[in-house]
């Protein structure tokens, strides 16, 4: 009876969070990026965030938050500082993320 118990527990399916991507990016396609702009409130922002991917040739993040963004071995999650920004995965500089975004007014 244990065999066939340990049996059956090892050919059962693996609970869902085993199938989970390893990481939450894909690589862009900045056309479909634009037109999604297109219909955002933030139409330069998400643009700018675009641009910033395009130019880096970063990896865009499919998570819902930045928090929740898994980057790959040597990259950090990273947005603008602006409504509408798409995040990405972008390499590593140093310990610390870099945020980019409009300038604070002091």
């Amino acid at each position: 009876m244990r065999e066939i118990l340990l049996l059956t527990l090892l050919l059962s399916p693996l609970p869902a969070f085993a199938d989970a991507p390893s990481t939450t990016t894909v690589k862009p396609d900045y056309s479909e990026l634009e037109q999604h702009c297109e219909k955002a409130q933030s139409k330069s922002c998400c643009m700018a965030s675009v641009n910033r991917m395009r130019e880096g040739k970063y990896l865009l993040s499919t998570a819902p938050t930045l928090r929740k963004t898994i980057c790959p071995e040597g990259y950090r999650a990273d947005m603008l500082r602006c409504r509408d920004s798409f995040r990405w995965c972008a390499p590593k500089k140093g310990d610390k993320p870099q945020r980019v975004g409009r300038p604070t007014s002091e």
